[in-house]
């Protein structure tokens, strides 16, 4: 007897480890798993579970957001400001090379209103970046069309005929 392989699970699941899992390899829904035969849950019952629930769970979410981490503020440091980024980043922050120095290495913990304004300075330097990106970009594309313009325009006027 053939067996549907996308239907199976991912491992095998006892009883007392846990529900089911209710999604293929590839993130789509499980059909008949979430009460729908074609898989997804409905708009309607998505809202009606969203209305008993109320917005409990989204403000519990984003109440538990513990701040950057050190991994992901040098990340966003370094695509941001570039290698040397320590400069340039507390220059514009106007704080000390060494206070990020302890907060890339985690030593001293990035308070909210520091991370917002970091996330400010990052956001409006990406920004300006992004622009200068864009208008680089136009202009190269518009020489490349001009260039395949005027490779359609012969090069010499063809002689007239005796």
């Amino acid at each position: 007897m053939a067996t549907d392989n996308s239907r199976l699970p991912l491992m095998l699941v006892m009883p007392w480890q846990g529900s089911q899992p209710s999604r293929h390899r590839n993130g789509r829904w499980m059909p008949g798993l979430s009460g729908n035969p074609r898989g997804r849950p409905t708009n309607a019952r998505l809202a009606a579970k969203r209305a008993a629930v109320g917005r409990w769970p989204d403000l519990e979410r984003a109440a538990g957001y513990e701040g950057l981490a050190p991994e992901q503020f040098v990340r966003l440091a370094r695509t941001v400001f570039g290698r040397w980024w320590q400069g340039a980043l507390s220059r514009d922050l106007d704080i000390s090379r060494r206070q990020l120095i302890r907060w890339a290495e985690g030593d001293q913990k990035i308070s909210h209103a520091r991370e917002m304004m970091l996330l400010t300075v990052c956001l409006r330097r990406a920004r300006a970046g992004h622009a200068l990106v864009r208008a680089m970009y136009r202009r190269a594309a518009a020489a490349e069309r001009a260039r395949q313009e005027l490779a359609q325009i012969p090069r010499h006027k063809p002689l007239p005929r005796r």
